[in-house]
């Protein structure tokens, strides 16, 4: 037994070797537990290595999923974004106080809806002035064109509503005074606009633009 100290250190350093070379392996889903042991008071002691099994990391546990939506999400997301946009747009035009509104029917209070071709009329606003030139109908049914430029300062209002843009403001041609309401949805640019005189009151139905429609 006079070997048996030489043998107790040759299996320790063994089991160090074999230690290093399974950790060194990339054999994460276990762990080890080290036990020192010695079967007599005057030995040397031994090592060894008990492994323990563990349950293996899943890392999708761990990882938020970013992926890419599919294409129903893609047009949902890029419908909005364009929603969004035709707001932004429509709202800022409005705001300028630099727009065009063409109507595409005419209605007198009572009346029936008469349609308008697209750019033969046009009622426009730069900042302070207007010009109309806008269909108006009698309470006879004869229709008369307007036509007229006129000062709008200090009597400008706007409005922001939800999806809405409203504004309104007073003008005046020779001895005549016109009050003038336009309402615009935002989503799709359509535009209502009333024109109401000490005699008349007329709807018209149309759209607002920077541009005169093209030919």
């Amino acid at each position: 037994m006079k070997d048996r100290p030489f043998f107790d250190f040759f299996r320790m350093k063994y089991c160090i070797h074999l230690m290093l070379f399974l950790l060194s392996s990339g054999l994460y889903a276990q762990s080890f537990r080290i036990t020192v042991l010695s079967d007599r008071a005057d030995s040397v002691p031994f090592t060894v290595m008990v492994p323990v099994q563990e349950n293996a990391l899943h890392l999708s546990d761990r990882i938020t999923d970013y992926a890419k939506p599919g294409p129903h999400a893609d047009r949902q997301e890029k419908k909005q974004r364009q929603r969004l946009e035709k707001i932004a747009t429509t709202d800022s035009l409005i705001q300028s106080r630099d727009f065009l509104f063409f109507p595409l029917a005419m209605q007198r209070t009572g009346g029936k809806v008469q349609p308008l071709r697209d750019g033969d009329y046009c009622l426009a606003l730069w900042v302070d002035t207007s010009t109309v030139h806008l269909p108006v109908e009698s309470e006879q049914g004869r229709r008369v064109d307007l036509n007229f430029e006129a000062s709008v300062s200090g009597h400008y209002h706007y409005q922001r509503l939800q999806d809405e843009d409203r504004v309104s403001f007073r003008m005046t041609d020779g001895q005549t005074n016109y009050h003038v309401d336009i309402s615009v949805q935002l989503a799709d640019g359509e535009a209502h606009l009333t024109l109401n005189t000490s005699t008349e009151i007329m709807h018209y139905t149309g759209y607002v633009s920077r541009h005169w429609p093209e030919e």
